[in-house]
């Protein structure tokens, strides 16, 4: 079954590649978007992965109070990129909204940076002579740091997905989109380990100006990646909301469900001016086949759809299926990962207080560091899946 749909969409990309061929994209795009990717991740990652830390130690945040706040930072930043996502498809095209987002993000970590270097930006730190207890932050200097979340969120809303979207969009052929996908987890799991082991190792033993500067450099070095690019870049327009066509095929299912049809027969399969080729529904989750079946009103003389809640195609039927098969998986993922980042949010306040004797002192301790371990185990892992 699935070598059959393999099959199917390769010659589904051939004849869509022979019919509106184009001439920019293809792999000259790939050192840009790789350098885009490798740039938005170490800053990213830099601006992230010490945060709980910078905000106990440089803001006289309580760590019970710091963790919540970290947990409610990386809720959104786990979040936004979905509504990102959405705002590209549906609106503005991948190309803007990244080349927007990787310059607020750039703005972002200069905020970063410039409260690890002004000091008025940050209160008084605890223990300093003449004072008697810690100094909790002004609202102006909290408002400043987390103006710079803010920033830091829009743009992680504006390029993780989108990235590798854009980069997928340089191909034409399913194997081309293949490699590309298995180079971009590669790259960005390379840009969280040098986040997360080296700036963090450079911010808690060496300087937090130079680590935020670090990540304020590499998100520069991402833009203009971006930018240097730009010429060779294959810029799809924007294809309206994705939910639109998801909810198109349950409306569409929903009203022809009382039609006798015999699920073998494929001339009654609308396909559209873009599904071209022999591509037939699959035979898994038939019930919605139904949704791209021609009955009598639903296309016009020309061939075009006549009422758009009542008839999809089958390229729309199939997105529609690929979503239900990945929801167990997607699932099981969010689970495991709620149960992760539990944990990784008690490791920094656990670590924080082991000071009885050098041993717990080796930065090779620090949480950062075994996050980083554990990715480079997933990289490991990667070329072993088909």
């Amino acid at each position: 079954m699935a070598k059959e749909l393999a099959s199917e969409n390769s010659k589904f990309d051939e004849e869509k590649s022979k019919m509106s061929p184009h001439k920019k994209g293809g792999w000259i795009t790939f050192p840009f978007i790789s350098g885009s990717i490798l740039g938005v991740g170490l800053a990213m990652g830099g601006a992230t992965s010490n945060l709980l830390v910078y905000l106990v130690e440089k803001y006289n945040v309580r760590s019970i109070d710091a963790a919540q706040i970290v947990n409610i930072i990386s809720g959104s930043l786990s979040l936004a990129p979905v509504v990102g996502a959405i705002v590209a498809d549906a609106f503005f095209g991948c190309y803007s909204v990244l080349i927007f987002s990787s310059a607020i993000q750039l703005l972002s970590l200069v905020i970063f940076t410039l409260t690890a270097v002004v000091q008025s930006l940050r209160p008084t730190p605890c223990g300093v002579p003449g004072t008697d207890s810690c100094q909790t932050a002004s609202k102006g200097q909290l408002t400043m740091l987390y103006g710079g979340v803010a920033l830091l969120c829009i743009a992680t809303a504006g390029t993780r997905f989108n990235q590798a979207t854009m980069g997928a969009s340089q191909f034409d052929r399913v194997e081309d989109q293949a490699v590309f996908f298995n180079w971009f987890f590669i790259f960005m799991y390379a840009a969280a380990i040098g986040s997360s082991t080296a700036i963090v190792y450079i911010q808690d033993s060496v300087s937090w100006v130079l680590g935020f500067a670090l990540g304020m450099g590499a998100s520069a070095i991402s833009l203009a990646f971006l930018l240097l690019g730009s010429k060779y870049y294959h810029k799809p327009a924007p294809q309206g909301s994705p939910f639109t066509g998801l909810a198109r095929v349950v409306a569409a299912t929903l009203r022809k469900l009382k039609i006798n049809f015999e699920p073998q027969a494929t001339a009654s399969y609308f396909r559209g001016h873009d599904d071209m080729g022999s591509l037939t529904p699959s035979p898994s989750f038939s019930i919605f086949n139904r949704a791209a079946l021609i009955t009598e009103g639903d296309t016009d003389p020309d061939g075009s759809i006549a009422k758009p809640w009542k008839l999809c195609t089958v390229r729309e039927v199939e997105d529609f299926k690929a979503i239900i098969r990945i929801l167990p998986v997607t699932i099981m993922v969010l689970f495991n990962l709620c149960q992760h980042l539990h944990r990784l949010s008690a490791e920094p306040l656990s670590s924080a207080g082991l000071d009885n004797g050098p041993l717990h002192r080796t930065p090779l301790l620090h949480p950062s560091w075994l996050n980083g371990c554990s990715i480079i185990d997933r990289v490991c892992c990667i070329p072993h899946f088909p």
